[in-house]
């Protein structure tokens, strides 16, 4: 019985593909796991709510039942008839990713610390990324990088709604980043651009388009982007490479070219979920630590995952870049002071938090970032970390909404608390409250104990400055 309502029958060519390389009983069974109903899971931030918190709000107020997965840190199981999980307000406010499980395996296995400086080389829109930040508690630096112009906007936008502190995004060509960044990073994660025969339990269109003439060029593209970022490592880093297909032409094949010409070695993969081992090429018996996930015995999406470290430096690998860092205007305490003694004189954020991070001026806008972000004197980035605030047109300083939820337990003056269902509504949706308050002017504004944003109160009422982004989303209210 087909209960997916994206299934697509295999087309000719796609058949005769995993016939030739998997054998039929095995497209059989692709075809039958196919047919079914996608299981769904969501991935908790931990900087903003546990699992078993979220657990019980999803099935409290939206009659979503979940269930922790016993092996994958962080990742809810969910049942959710009704397809309210993209539009809840825990959603909106960064409290979990939705995700695929396979999808949350790569960065596990490069699994980072917040002294590393990593790469995330083909990041939007941006899971791997903010999953990385987690990883990195949100600390360290983490370059996310895309080519696609609009792809890039849903990676800021998934960095900024997951409150993503260690981050700094970039648009630019995978392939030449290696100018820039010589032997410079201490991990990188190259979940390329793929045919995406993994995914086909959702995106059942690529059936249509899908030809082994596409694997070609896309294991050409593949490759290049793996040699960036063979350049871009540091000698004795980490390097895992990723897609969400199972040819051997865009995973095996791609690493065994490798291989023969830079100076690296597969390391065995460990992974908490089924998998089977690589396919050996020739007498590269490397390629058996490599672990391909079968959709139908994890319950998710096919993947392709392998971990190398860099042996030695490889020559030749940079030809300098241009210089952008004059854009950062980086600061801590005393170079921002004026504007930071505000912000603890007028919301009570203590010295020691505004201490944490580093301040900087892009295009007259406020920014800042974790301290422990290491700025390279050479990248450009389209944003560093989150808008902080900006100036109004007497030069009064306003705190954005997504750095009053960065900082919110540490704002403890000048705070407006919503109770009221319909008042809520009316805030996220940019509206004004009509409100009796004896206070004026700026404020941060909470909900159920958690600071969501800021706001204005005028003899009109309490005008929301609820970010602009969030209110195109379409918002479920769960206690109605």
């Amino acid at each position: 019985m087909i209960t997916n309502r994206n299934y697509t029958p295999f087309s000719d060519q796609m058949r005769g593909y995993f016939d030739g390389a998997f054998g039929r009983s095995w497209t059989e069974r692709y075809d039958a796991f196919l047919m079914q109903e996608p299981a769904e899971y969501i991935r908790v931030n931990p900087a903003r709510i546990t699992p078993e918190g979220l657990k019980e709000r999803l099935q409290n107020q939206y009659a979503i039942s979940s269930e922790v997965h016993p092996l994958i840190p962080l990742c809810l199981k969910i049942d959710d008839p009704e397809g309210l999980a993209g539009k809840t307000i825990e959603h909106i406010l960064g409290y979990y990713y939705i995700q695929s499980l396979s999808s949350m395996i790569p960065p596990l296995v490069l699994n980072p610390s917040e002294e590393d400086k990593v790469l995330d080389l083909c990041a939007a829109p941006g899971s791997k990324t903010t999953q990385l930040a987690a990883l990195m508690n949100n600390r360290g630096t983490l370059i996310a990088n895309d080519i696609a112009a609009e792809r890039v906007k849903s990676l800021a936008f998934n960095t900024e709604r997951m409150n993503v502190m260690n981050a700094a995004v970039m648009h630019g060509k995978g392939e030449m980043l290696s100018k820039i960044f010589h032997s410079w990073f201490d991990k990188i994660l190259v979940d390329v651009p793929c045919s995406g025969l993994g995914v086909l339990q959702k995106k059942g269109e690529i059936n249509k388009w899908w030809t082994t003439d596409s694997v070609k060029n896309l294991a050409e593209i593949q490759y290049r982007l793996l040699v960036s970022a063979a350049k871009m490592l540091r000698q004795r880093g980490e390097l895992v490479y990723s897609t969400c297909t199972l040819t051997v032409e865009e995973n095996e094949q791609v690493l065994e070219q490798f291989l023969r010409k830079f100076p690296f070695k597969l390391v065995p993969v460990e992974i908490p979920l089924k998998s089977e081992a690589g396919m050996v090429l020739g007498d590269n018996q490397e390629l058996h630590n490599t672990r391909r996930l079968i959709p139908w015995e994890v319950n998710s999406e096919g993947f392709f995952v392998a971990k190398l470290i860099k042996e030695d430096e490889i020559t030749g690998d940079s030809e300098g870049g241009r210089h952008h860092h004059e854009q950062y205007k980086t600061g801590g305490y005393k170079k921002f002071q004026k504007d930071l003694e505000y912000l603890h004189r007028y919301f009570g954020i203590t010295p020691d938090v505004l201490n944490e991070y580093t301040y900087y001026v892009k295009s007259g806008e406020y920014q800042f970032i974790h301290r422990s972000f290491d700025f390279h004197p050479e990248a450009w980035f389209s944003r560093a970390g989150l808008k902080l605030g900006s100036a109004d047109k007497y030069g009064n300083f306003i705190l954005s909404s997504i750095a009053a939820q960065v900082f919110n337990g540490a704002i403890t003056s000048h705070l407006y608390e919503i109770t009221d269902l319909r008042d809520l509504k009316e805030y996220m949706a940019g509206g004004t409250i009509k409100i009796d308050s004896a206070q004026k002017g700026q404020v941060a504004v909470k909900y159920d104990g958690t600071v969501i944003g800021t706001a204005t109160i005028t003899p009109q009422g309490l005008k929301s400055r609820f970010p602009r982004t969030l209110r195109t989303q379409k918002i479920i209210f769960g206690q109605e």
